[in-house]
């Protein structure tokens, strides 16, 4: 990769502007959806159903869901774009030497960048409406989202890999994403759980992101535990888990597409 850095940045601005080829506003869809999707969301649970909970009093409901959404977006993106990293390169995989992670790094980078600048027209809009939120908490934001960047490409290494063999891959991981997206205490506070669920969000890598989003800018406390330097660790071994497979996977993709 250290090699090809040149050829990874053509491959992350073609993925940029391969999401947007055509469109009248190009990249302004990054800013666009992100926008209408928040004021959907608002319309429907803060107006039509009139959802309230404690955590959520001081932003609203629209603000409680904003901050733990767009991690989640951004991550389940990545991997579901990642998916087709592979296949959809197969003209360059079948012709040329480059490594073939290239393609995941730039897929999912690209992807992530872009629901991260999403992520921030949200939170300048919640500035604007005037939600006292702890803006300087936003380092604390970048490095739980640099978790999340960690863990999406370990999980997309895999599931680009395994989607080369199997076409099953395709159709259930995201599935599996919709589970992991209502086991995950985004739209409802952990507060509402029975209390025999609760234990189990421990194990649950982007519950506990969310969570530590929220807390910090809620409540603008944050102090490194031990538990922090694991789920850091636990990103990491992801990441080198899913490259170690991609890349035992990869001398045999030819042969299967």
């Amino acid at each position: 990769m250290r090699q090809n850095w040149s050829l990874f940045v053509i491959f992350l601005r073609r993925e940029f502007t391969g999401q947007y080829m055509g469109s009248v506003t190009s990249i302004g869809w990054a800013l666009i959806a992100p926008l209408a999707l928040l004021a959907i969301y608002g319309f429907v649970f803060e107006e039509i159903f009139k959802v309230r909970f404690p955590e959520a009093d001081a932003v609203g409901f629209l603000g409680y869901l904003a901050l733990g959404m767009w991690p989640w977006i951004a991550f389940s993106e990545s991997v579901s774009r990642a998916i087709k990293a592979v296949k959809g390169n197969v003209a360059l995989v079948n012709k040329t030497a480059l490594p073939h992670e290239i393609y995941i790094y730039s897929t999912v980078l690209a992807t992530f960048l872009t629901h991260l600048a999403g992520y921030a027209a949200v939170l300048l809009v919640l500035a604007l409406m005037g939600k006292p939120l702890f803006w300087f908490m936003l380092p604390v934001v970048l490095y739980y989202m640099l978790l999340v960047l960690l863990l999406a490409v370990g999980l997309g290494m895999i599931v680009a890999a395994l989607d080369v063999f199997l076409n099953d891959v395709e159709h259930g991981v995201p599935l599996f994403l919709t589970m992991w997206f209502f086991a995950t205490p985004i739209l409802y506070s952990p507060s509402l759980l029975p209390a025999g669920f609760v234990p189990y969000l421990n194990w649950n890598p982007m519950a506990y992101v969310v969570i530590n989003i929220r807390h910090a800018m809620l409540e603008g406390q944050w102090t490194p535990t031990w538990i922090d330097a694991v789920a850091l660790l636990a990103s990491v071994a992801v990441l080198i888990v899913g490259r170690w497979f991609f890349n035992r996977c990869s001398p045999r993709f030819e042969d299967f597409l």
